[in-house]
């Protein structure tokens, strides 16, 4: 019943359910997280937040490289990291969206 409800979903998204992949992968992605777009900050915030801070603290793990504890360092500093940052990323990219429009111009 799920994959009845998820092709259903599909179809009612998309229209037809012989519609080309690449053309409808957003639309079903959507359709399938029911995100509502208004929370398209908090999407964005952990989205970039932890991507961000997985590459951070890969990058200050690395000496680690080739050691047996370099999975646990990395994986426990991206944790902890992320535990602070989403909070900041949360609370500064309005600011910062802001600041964006001040100084730059419309083409």
């Amino acid at each position: 019943m799920i994959g009845g409800s998820i092709a259903r979903k599909v179809r009612d998204v998309v229209g037809t359910e012989l519609a080309a992949p690449e053309a409808i992968q957003d639309k079903v992605l959507m359709a399938m997280l029911g995100i509502p777009r208004r929370f398209s900050h908090f999407v964005y915030a952990i989205l970039q937040s932890g991507i961000t801070t997985s590459v951070a603290s890969l990058i200050a793990s690395a000496h680690l490289l080739g050691d047996t504890v370099f999975v646990t360092h990395w994986l426990t500093a991206w944790a902890a990291s992320w535990m602070v940052m989403l909070p900041i990323v949360l609370f500064a990219a309005p600011v910062l969206r802001r600041l964006t429009l001040v100084l730059t111009t419309d083409d």
